[in-house]
């Protein structure tokens, strides 16, 4: 609405200044000359108060917007909205993680998978406990 109405304004302007050029300036004005500057002058001023009832609006719109955001319950949609967010990236993360371990890691080890095996060849899970207990863990980089 401010837009249309800054280009009516200058519509208006713009029409003023013609009229006064080819009317008033350095000739004899007549009475209808004179009132239809005077009409510009009229719708100006209109345009100009409505412009000034159109902020007006907007500023309250934005003390309701700005008290509507800063509700207890809009706060807590916030805050579990972020907490999504960073549920996501962690998961992101633990995909990126376990996509370097499987390409990269399955490489060093000789493409031998972790103990998938063991719950076919031992289904009580003893086998699985003393390979468990008796190995010996160490870290190889990566790179």
């Amino acid at each position: 609405e401010i837009k249309s109405l800054r280009a009516r304004r200058a519509d208006l302007e713009l029409k003023k200044g013609d009229h006064f050029r080819s009317f008033i300036f350095e000739k004899d004005a007549s009475a209808v000359d004179l009132a239809k500057r005077a009409e510009f002058d009229s719708a100006i001023e209109d345009t100009i108060v409505q412009m000034e009832q159109v902020r007006a609006q907007t500023r309250d719109l934005m003390r309701q917007q700005r008290g509507i955001a800063q509700s207890p319950e809009v706060l807590k949609i916030h805050d579990r909205r972020r907490s999504i967010e960073l549920e996501a990236e962690l998961k992101r993360m633990r995909l990126i993680r376990h996509a370097i371990i499987a390409s990269k890691g399955l490489g060093r080890a000789s493409l031998r998978p972790s103990a998938w095996w063991f719950p076919l060849v031992c289904p009580d899970g003893l086998w699985y406990r003393e390979t468990v207990n008796s190995a010996e863990c160490y870290l190889e980089p990566l790179t």
